[in-house]
């Protein structure tokens, strides 16, 4: 399970760098809606998630990645990654 670890930090670092990054742009797309949770309604971008699907699609590709050239990463390195770890906790 610990094999698992770099996939859930790429996964997490690109939302959390792509989130800042996107939802300034969204709003000069104009495409926000108000917040009717709040008591002043601010303008919020509606399409943020964009960011966490992003996130999501880096790490599975890393993963598939991983496992894919485990066998020539741990010849470089020594080190095996996602050798026997099966997709469906990945997906």
């Amino acid at each position: 399970m610990y094999e698992l670890i770099p996939v859930f930090l790429v996964s997490f670092l690109v939302t959390f760098v792509s989130t800042p990054w996107i939802i300034p742009k969204l709003r000069r797309a104009g495409l926000v809606g108000r917040d009717m949770n709040k008591e002043d309604e601010p303008q919020i971008p509606e399409p943020g998630g964009f960011a966490v699907i992003f996130g999501l699609s880096s790490g599975v590709l890393l993963a598939i990645g991983l496992a894919t050239f485990s066998g020539e990463i741990s010849v470089l390195t020594g080190v095996s990654f996602l050798s026997g770890i099966e997709f469906k906790f990945i997906l």
